[in-house]
């Protein structure tokens, strides 16, 4: 060996050579990407554990002001459909009661009515419907005269209520006094207002104040469960594949007029398959059928259903019409639905209904009475469950008329109210005596004698809840 080879490194060109390493090590470091805050990009760790997995499983972009996009997937899918109408429509299934103290059943049922026809609850359908699409959506007030001033009661000739989504009011500002609608200027008191979920405040400026759309939390979902039903799609058509194995196929091919023989080969014996049950060939030609199987495309879609579901806290029954399977019977889903109906849906809406309500009352009462509205059950009854609960209302008047609470005409009114009497009755219209006769002191004849033949005569004598003696109209 040379002297060179044979050489020991001494502490000096051991230094050297840690500082060497040192600095390639520094310099690598320095090169790698940083995150967020401000941490080193260095795998320190298993990949599930670091922060650049989150970043490549999120987008940076929202949804919610993609406009063309949103309209065309509700107007094409209807599991976007029922994902943002079903819970809305469940809100407002029987539309609302209202109750006042200032008003008698008689102003109330008029005054629904009128609701009714100016078709209230329907356009706060349309406008919720919006608002979880959109993200936000709004009711305008009467656009016919002069929009762009102040909203007042007292110069309503009528009242006209119209849905629209956050896109048909641009250049919306909380400051501003105005909106823009298709051009024209309307003043903020003729808008009210739906804004939808509220997004973190990095998020807030490019929804321009409005909120998120309900498809922002499903497109994971649903891009799963759209391609599972596109590959589904593309194997229906390769479900059975006939492959035919034509001896000198590509020499043939080669040949003038070689496409068109080799077609018309081919198409002759799928005739004949078809028709004849035979299929007669060359002998060094050869025949298979492909056929494939979907095993496990069944439960990848379940779960894509099961995502879809949880994602919009809706259960599988309510979206895609499955009931619910094994020991589950269903009643723990739906009242996890019916609270999320209650908390999104119809607490956010009370106080806009409230507000259209009071406007209507101004234009049919002439005064705005004060007023409570309340929704109709979310869970639908059975007719046993429905006819125990009617019969336990009415034990409750009648224990209230029994112990002098309640006049008969107000117990009457409160079961037409609660719809166990379904015709008008004289005791609810006033007709009758309040109190009745007690048991066994309700229609009472008797017969006095007298010593002449006029006093011989029967005459009739009824008691009347008051205890007096009235004689009976004569017989004829």
């Amino acid at each position: 060996m040379s002297e060179q080879e044979t050489k020991i490194a001494t502490k000096e060109d051991i230094v050297n050579a840690i500082g060497e390493l040192t600095e390639l090590r520094n310099s690598v470091f320095d090169s790698m990407p940083t995150n967020a805050t401000g941490a080193l990009g260095v795998n320190m760790g298993m990949q599930i554990s670091q922060t650049d997995s989150l970043y490549l499983n999120n987008r940076f972009q929202p949804l919610t002001i993609q406009r063309i996009l949103l309209a065309y997937m509700y107007m094409e899918h209807g599991l976007v459909q029922t994902a943002i109408d079903q819970p809305v429509l469940d809100a407002f299934r029987g539309g609302v009661d209202i109750d006042s103290e200032e008003l008698d059943q008689k102003d109330i049922k008029d005054f629904q009515d009128f609701i009714e026809e100016k078709d209230v609850i329907n356009v706060v359908q349309e406008a919720i419907i919006w608002k979880r699409l959109f993200g936000g959506s709004a009711i305008i007030v009467n656009m016919d005269v002069n929009p762009s001033m102040p909203f007042k009661h007292q110069f309503t000739n009528n009242l006209e209520f119209y849905a629209a989504d956050r896109w048909e009011l641009s250049a919306w500002d909380r400051d501003a006094e105005h909106f823009i609608f298709y051009g024209t200027e309307i003043h903020k008191s003729r808008v009210l207002q739906f804004v939808g979920k509220k997004a973190p405040s990095v998020i807030r400026p490019q929804l321009q104040g409005w909120g998120m759309s309900e498809i922002e939390r499903m497109v994971r979902d649903l891009n799963s469960y759209f391609k599972n039903k596109n590959v589904i799609f593309e194997l229906l058509d390769e479900a059975k594949v006939d492959i035919y194995r034509i001896a000198r196929f590509a020499n043939r091919l080669m040949m003038p007029g070689g496409i068109a023989n080799l077609t018309a080969q081919i198409q002759a014996s799928n005739a004949i398959k078809n028709y004849q049950n035979a299929l007669i060939m060359d002998k060094d030609d050869e025949y298979e059928r492909k056929d494939i199987t979907f095993s496990g495309l069944a439960e990848m879609i379940k779960e894509n259903r099961i995502g879809i579901a949880c994602a919009l806290k809706m259960p599988v029954t309510k979206l895609f019409g499955l009931s619910a399977s094994g020991f589950n019977s269903g009643e723990d889903d739906l009242e996890n639905y019916n609270s999320m109906v209650e908390s999104e849906i119809r607490t956010p809406a009370k106080r806009p209904i409230k507000q259209l309500l009071e406007l209507c009352a101004n234009k049919f009462f002439g005064f705005i009475p004060d007023m409570s509205i309340s929704f109709k059950p979310l869970r639908v009854m059975t007719d046993g469950d429905e006819e125990m609960v009617k019969t336990s209302r009415q034990n409750r008047v009648m224990q209230l008329y029994d112990k002098g609470w309640i006049t008969a005409q107000e117990g009457a009114q409160m079961l037409r109210a609660d719809k166990i009497l379904t015709v008008s009755t004289d005791v609810e219209k006033g007709l009758l005596d309040d109190q009745p006769a007690a048991p066994g002191q309700g229609m009472l004849t008797e017969s006095v004698g007298g010593d002449n033949e006029d006093e011989n005569k029967a005459t009739s004598k009824v008691e009347t809840k008051t205890g007096k003696m009235q004689p009976a109209k004569e017989k004829v």
